[in-house]
């Protein structure tokens, strides 16, 4: 939900990867990967060559919402009124708490929200 990051101001981070020699056919398999999974990708060499023999690639893409990161955010929720009453998957309850938290912004609470992704 790249809405919930732009709010709270949070950036997308970079991952350089790199693959040489033997690894190139698997390294270009993990570039088709993450572009299927539609993750930016910029600065990409595809082509080795004898003066630069690998493939490489820069991701970008938001901060993964780890279970301590997503627990932070129950608990920040919490505080602001947020409760819930049904047993959902990772995913639902994530973006029921994302919406959650973009209807309810506050300065404070961009501010606590950041912090957790700093």
């Amino acid at each position: 939900m790249e809405e919930f990051y732009k709010i709270f101001n949070i950036s997308k981070c970079s991952n350089y990867r790199q693959y040489n020699h033997g690894r190139i056919d698997f390294g270009l398999e993990e570039l088709q990967k993450s572009l299927d999974k539609g993750i930016e990708c910029k600065y990409i060499n595809k082509t080795p060559t004898s003066f630069n023999p690998c493939v490489y690639w820069t991701e970008y893409h938001y901060p993964e919402v780890t279970d301590k990161r997503l627990l932070d955010l129950l608990f920040i929720a919490s505080k602001h009124g947020f409760y819930f009453d049904s047993v959902y998957n990772r995913e639902d309850l994530k973006d029921i708490l994302f919406r959650f938290l973009i209807e309810n912004y506050t300065e404070e609470l961009r501010e606590k929200v950041e912090k957790i992704f700093c």
